[in-house]
């Protein structure tokens, strides 16, 4: 597959994750899609991690360090988008407008960084693996 290729994939399912937080949080069910939600990366991300290590050895480990990065920059920006979503949720902030902007304007900085770890993910993850393989 091309670096294009991955990103637009990996661009899909992080913003198809994000819209449904967002929109998560002006409702009273947040709190569990976030919390499966967040509970799933983590379980997925770990678990192919592990995989990699018990297939390939110390090898896989550095194979599966050459896809953390782009894991690291999602999985931090999903905690920090889903708490505030479950803050927003929780505390009725859909009356208060100064709650309401800032609610929208963490939406729009965690949206930049969801597309920021998507790239890295098509470019930046596949070349350190690309170079990692080939070492191998």
């Amino acid at each position: 597959r091309s670096r294009w290729e991955v990103f637009l994939n990996s661009l899909y399912l992080n913003l198809r994750l994000f819209i449904v937080i967002f929109v998560a949080g002006f409702y009273k069910f947040t709190i569990p899609i976030t919390l499966f939600s967040v509970g799933f990366e983590g379980f997925t991300s770990g678990f192919t991690t592990a995989s990699f290590i018990k297939a390939f050895g110390p090898k896989g480990l550095l194979f599966g360090l050459s896809g953390m990065i782009s894991s690291l920059i999602f999985i931090v920006n999903l905690i920090i988008f889903s708490a505030w979503s479950m803050n927003f949720s929780v505390n009725n902030g859909k009356t208060d407008r100064f709650f309401k902007k800032n609610y929208l304007i963490l939406s729009v900085i965690c949206f930049t960084i969801f597309c920021v770890a998507s790239l890295s993910d098509g470019y930046i993850t596949t070349t350190f693996m690309g170079f990692i393989v080939n070492k191998l």
